[in-house]
């Protein structure tokens, strides 16, 4: 089962893969209704820095319900993030994070580097939580359905300017420079659009050095990895990374890459990406003028990076860990948990709840520590 308030904008792009019908797809706008039947073995949780706290009782609820080890899905934390990159952000945005990971079996990052912060930032959690990182993959089978083309004078940047501060998009237009006259610059945007002032100041730095701009929003990754590989140069001014796909896509489609030097940079793609000292905008030019002036070769980049970007691969590294947790962990997430931590969660945050949703919370303590007989939760969260 898939739960989400919202139908993804890439949900279709893999329906090319086997199985895809399997997968359910349930949309709750509160995720209070229209939830799957039945105990589950394992609920992961995809957190975000936006999203209310109700949310993340409600899937705690739903795990003490279901009888469901909980896997917390952690894209990065605060003590990393903050160390890296220029703008700061409020280590409470991450409070909900904390409280469901001492709830969890498992927190799983995507590298070892984010593992490490993790294992510093979740210090409270219980004995029974374990750590693990599990790469993830790209869209490999529809990467490979793509025709490989001829490359043309096209450079390409993954750009987010919605609460994407770390990812240097205001700084594009410090990229554009002479040896990029006759090339069209292609900004791919995912969410979001680009600042009216930004996109101005990119646009006179063309205008000044030849460059044609095109702004593509919202592409299928069929659409995108077409673009990927007809380009001749990805750039990926990016302070901060959890991961850091683009980079491993532009690999795997043999397109060479330039990036700020990130030590999760380093771990995911070795020496296969062009490295920048970050913030360095003049040394990036320079990088991009060696770029272009002597074009790097690309023959070895897919299968530098083909062991991480492929699916199947993929699908054997979360199987493991899948099987070690359900090996591990017998029981429910919360049974071992003390109450005391519990009510330290509902009372921070006791203030943002509607009733009804702090009815339902009190219900669910009481059947988590006294594990007193209850109808199913459906059934009398709204009592």
């Amino acid at each position: 089962y898939y739960v989400t308030n919202n139908k993804p904008m890439f949900y279709d792009d893999f329906s090319d893969y086997s199985c895809h019908e399997n997968i359910r797809l349930l949309v709750s706008k509160f995720f209070c209704f229209n939830l799957p039947e039945g105990d589950f073995d394992i609920v992961v949780l995809v957190p975000s820095l936006n999203m209310s706290p109700t949310f993340y009782l409600q899937v705690l609820g739903f795990c003490a319900s279901r009888r469901a080890r909980l896997v917390l899905l952690n894209f990065e934390t605060p003590n990393w993030y903050n160390q890296l990159s220029p703008v700061k952000r409020d280590p409470s945005l991450w409070d909900s994070w904390r409280y469901c990971g001492y709830y969890a079996s498992l927190i799983l990052s995507s590298t070892q580097e984010s593992n490490k912060f993790a294992k510093r930032y979740f210090s409270d959690v219980g004995d029974d939580t374990q750590f693990d990182c599990c790469y993830p993959s790209i869209n490999s089978i529809v990467a490979d359905s793509v025709a490989e083309t001829r490359r043309e004078k096209r450079i390409i940047v993954f750009a987010r300017f919605m609460s994407a501060e770390h990812k240097g998009g205001v700084n594009i237009s410090d990229l554009v420079c002479d040896e990029m006259r006759g090339y069209t610059l292609v900004l791919l945007i995912g969410v979001g659009e680009i600042p009216v002032e930004v996109l101005k100041k990119i646009r006179d730095s063309a205008r000044e050095c030849g460059v044609h701009i095109e702004v593509k929003n919202r592409l299928s990754d069929h659409e995108k990895f077409f673009e990927i590989k007809r380009s001749s140069l990805m750039l990926f001014p990016s302070f901060f990374e959890g991961f850091g796909l683009p980079p491993v896509e532009a690999l795997y489609c043999d397109t060479p890459c330039i990036a700020f030097d990130l030590p999760v940079l380093r771990e995911v793609n070795d020496d296969s990406l062009v490295y920048v000292e970050p913030g360095n905008w003049s040394q990036f030019r320079n990088k991009i003028r060696e770029a272009l002036s002597d074009p790097l070769t690309s023959e070895d980049l897919k299968g530098s990076i083909e062991p991480i970007a492929c699916f199947e691969n993929y699908v054997h590294r979360i199987q493991k860990i899948i099987s070690q947790v359900l090996e591990r962990d017998s029981g429910v997430c919360y049974s071992s948990r003390p109450s005391a931590y519990a009510l330290k969660f509902y009372l921070r945050l006791i203030m943002l709840l509607p009733y009804r949703v702090l009815l339902w919370i009190c219900v669910v303590s009481r059947d988590n520590f006294s594990k007193s007989s209850q109808p199913p939760l459906e059934e009398r969260s709204y009592r």
